[in-house]
């Protein structure tokens, strides 16, 4: 085909797109509109989503045989973020509190801690590590497989 063939197809083509409103309004001049709007809303919501964060306050409890050595560990641990954060201009430090609590697992899934560190010893830990070890290998495969339909 020749050059001016191929010219003459690409204007009519696009007159023929002109003329058609939806199609202007759906590829031009929606996407001007609406882009900026998405992103002006998701900056928006993480500014308000970190300014939620600053002013939350997370609880954490200790537990485990020697719960003042760990307390002392994580304490030392947020300190250091929290200087490290403020010194790089890095991301804000948030706030932690320790909490007592007689059974941290329970209150973590009712949502009366946010999280909490419990320590071991070696002996508990192979325990835990054999019992999920059982576990695993009692579990028991299907007696048949599923049909594919």
């Amino acid at each position: 085909m020749a050059r001016s063939g191929v010219v003459a197809l690409f204007r009519i083509d696009l007159r023929s797109l002109l003329r058609d409103r939806r199609t202007v309004i759906f590829s031009l001049v929606l996407p001007l509109v609406v882009m900026p709007l998405f992103m002006f809303a998701s900056s928006t919501l993480e500014q308000k989503r970190q300014q939620r964060l600053l002013h939350e306050t997370f609880t954490y409890a200790v537990t485990g045989d020697r719960p003042n050595l760990v307390q002392d560990t994580v304490a030392r641990a947020i300190e250091t973020a929290r200087t490290s954060a403020d010194g790089n201009g890095g991301a804000p430090a948030l706030t932690y509190v320790l909490v007592a609590s007689d059974d941290p697992a329970d209150d973590v899934r009712a949502g009366r801690l946010d999280a909490y560190v419990e320590l071991v010893t070696g002996e508990q830990a192979r325990a835990l590590v054999d019992a999920d070890t059982r576990g695993a290998a009692t579990a028991k495969a299907p007696d048949t497989a599923p049909a594919l339909a």
